[in-house]
Parts: structure tokens; sequence; C-alpha cells
């Protein structure tokens, strides 16, 4: 008969996943790449595949429940329990696994990891869809080229699985508004980011109002300002007009091409008289002054007596 304390008795079965494997230590990282935040869709499938391959998942899903601290299972549980929370805190950045180091269950950081990261799918869809439109091969290998669009394509189609026909048309509306979205300017990005945050997405109808409102909006706060603020913006315009100089007359707003003095003057339009004086004359000369202060007497020709000569009434 064997003996009671034999530990092949105390060792959990096989399929039992409170099982650790000699391999299993507490520096194993099960996935490649770390938890950032903005990767949570895809660490989540890759720590599931690793979790259920050790027969670990049941920590973390919640189909596991802890046995009472009474229970001969206890210590196994507790053990390998602690062993899953050191594997998800080695597959999380340094900067994301401090706020969760409290945490004793992994079940616990497996609520918080989902709590902050998982809102809906509509921001990682618009990034996907308009990193696919803007991906070219450019320098890449034919390889390497559909190993990237692929990549994207598999993760858009994980997050639009198939499903019913109600949810396929709801994913068509959807997908015009993506389009509407990807086409908008800069200038309505914080707006856009707003209406991507909403799950579910709104109608198109519903957006197209709310973009039309707030360019509205826009166009009375630029149709009140002041005359002289209207002019700054217009001459800090990224794209001012040339300068135009006229190499014939020397004059500033027309080119050489368009000068009356090259292609003649319209009917009219006479040219300036280069003759004609000017308002700022030079003064008369000194000696006309005094020739007007000064009279040079002139002889007289006749006697002032009627009737008698010039040299008799001298």
């Amino acid at each position: 008969m064997a003996s009671s304390t034999d530990p092949s008795l105390d060792s959990p079965p096989s399929s039992s996943p409170y099982l650790l494997h000699p391999s299993d230590s507490p520096s194993l990282v099960l996935v490649s790449g770390l938890l950032t935040g903005d990767n949570f869709p895809k660490w989540q499938r890759a720590i599931c595949r690793a979790l259920n391959a050790k027969h670990k998942l049941s920590f973390v899903d919640g189909t596991l429940n802890a046995p009472a601290k009474t229970s001969p299972d206890y210590a196994q549980w507790s053990r390998t329990k602690d062993m899953v929370l050191t594997w998800l805190l080695n597959t999380i950045t340094p900067s994301l696994a401090n706020s969760l180091d409290y945490h004793d269950d992994p079940r616990d950081v497996w609520l918080d990891l989902d709590s902050r990261f998982s809102h809906g799918n509509n921001a990682r869809l618009f990034h996907l869809k308009r990193e696919i439109s803007n991906l070219h091969q450019n320098q890449l290998s034919i390889p390497d080229y559909y190993n990237s669009i692929k990549q994207l394509w598999d993760e858009l189609g994980n997050l639009q699985p198939l499903t019913d026909a109600t949810t396929l048309e709801k994913r068509a509306e959807d997908e015009r508004v993506f389009q509407f979205l990807l086409g908008l300017n800069d200038s309505y990005a914080a707006l856009r980011s707003q209406i991507l945050a909403t799950d579910p997405l709104p109608s198109l109808n519903k957006i197209f109002s709310i973009l039309f409102q707030e360019e509205q909006q826009r166009l009375l706060q630029v149709s009140r300002l002041h005359p002289e603020n209207i002019a700054l913006v217009s001459r800090s315009s990224p794209h001012p007009r040339p300068s135009l100089k006229c190499t014939k007359c020397g004059k500033d707003g027309h080119l050489r091409n368009r000068c009356w003095h090259v292609i003649g003057y319209p009917p009219g339009r006479e040219p300036r008289n280069p003759q004609r004086p000017s308002l700022l004359r030079k003064p008369p000369s000194a000696t006309v002054h005094l020739a007007a202060s000064n009279p040079v007497p002139v002889a007289p020709s006749s006697s002032p007596i009627p009737g008698l000569s010039f040299e008799t009434y001298q």
C-alpha cells in the first residue's frame, strides 16, 4: 500500500490548472510584445493563447473560483495564482506595470486593464483604415509590402467579425462614416476624436449635422473679427501674392509686358506732359528783384506842355 506521505499524492493531476511545470519560473515572458496600451487588443489575444497553452486561462477569465482557505487545494492555488500574476506583469511595460503592483489576483489585473483600454474599437478601426489607405510599397520588397498590409487586414478582420445581416448593415453605415471622417481637415481633429469615442457610432446624418453646426459657429466667429484683425490674417497668409515691378517705368503693380509705355495708352488716357511746370518752381533770381525795386529811369520823349517841344521846354 502506498504511504500517505507519498509526494505523488500531493501533486495536482496533469489536467488541473494548479499544476506548475518545472520549467515554469517567475521570470518567464509569455509573449514577445509588451503591453503599452495602444496595442491592448493584440496583446490580449496573444496572452490568452499563451495562458490557454499552459492551462492557466481560467485564472484570468473568471471561470476558476478561489478555494476556501481551509481547503487542501488553497496553498497550491495561491502559488499558481502568484505565478500567473507575475507572468502578466512581465508582459506589461514597466510604467504601466507599476500601477498594478498592489493587485494580488491576476483576475483583478485583467479587469483593470480591460476597463482602461477596452472602450470600443471605433478609434482603432479608424486608424487601421487610415494606415491601409496611406500604405504604399515605396522601398519595400513585394513580400515585405504584402506582409505589412496583410497584418493590417487581419487585425481589421478580427475587429469586424462576420455576424448577422443587421450588424452587416450597421457596419456598412460605419464604413461610410469612416470615409467621411478620413477626408476632414485637421482643424476638425478634436471633434473627430470625440465622435470616434462614441460607442456605437452616430449615424452619418447625425455626424454631418454636428460638423455643419461647428462650421457655422466658426464662420460666425470669423465674421466678428475686427477689420484690422482680418487684414492681419490676410497679410499672414501662407501664400502671399508676389510683388510686381515694371522694368520699363519702374512703377509697382504691373510688369513690363503690361506697361502702357510699351503697349500704348488706352483711348482717353494720354501720357502726362513731361514739360508741365511744377508747382514748386525755382524762386526768381536776385537781379530780377533788384530790377523790380529800382527801376531804370526812362527819359521822357515829349513836353508836359501841349504845343511846346521838349527841347524848347528844356
